[in-house]
């Protein structure tokens, strides 16, 4: 339970000698059993070697990576942005210069896809890959 009365499922556990926390979900929003549910497969992931905070995240990033391919724009710009894999100050530059244009054209679209995913819209299903 936070300080503001808010009550969130979280799962603590260790991933490479680290604590951890993995949100569940919040009450009354996730039940105890699906909270369960949620723990023992992250527990399985864990067991795997996967750390399962990092899994989620990559999860969500393939996602929007998807998301973004799909309505054109080019797969090393898309890296580039979502990914932030600037190697140095001079790469990251570079790149911020010759990319700039995609990059304009790129991130408006995806700031409005995300608003139309926050506000409920309806959502069409992307093909597997």
């Amino acid at each position: 339970m936070l300080p503001a009365g808010a009550k969130h499922w979280r799962w603590k556990y260790r991933f490479a000698g680290k604590e951890k926390r993995l949100a569940l979900g919040s009450y009354p929003a996730v039940s105890l059993k699906q909270a369960r549910l949620d723990r023992d497969a992250a527990r399985i992931t864990l067991q795997a070697g996967t750390d399962p905070s990092q899994e989620r995240k990559d999860a969500k990033l393939r996602v929007h990576r998807r998301s973004v391919h799909e309505h054109g724009f080019d797969h090393t710009h898309i890296e580039l942005q979502l990914a932030h894999q600037e190697r140095d100050a001079v790469s990251a530059a570079y790149n911020w210069a010759v990319y700039l244009h995609e990059r304009q054209r790129m991130m408006p679209w995806y700031s409005d896809h995300l608003d139309q995913l926050r506000q409920g819209a309806r959502i069409i299903p992307m093909k597997a890959a």
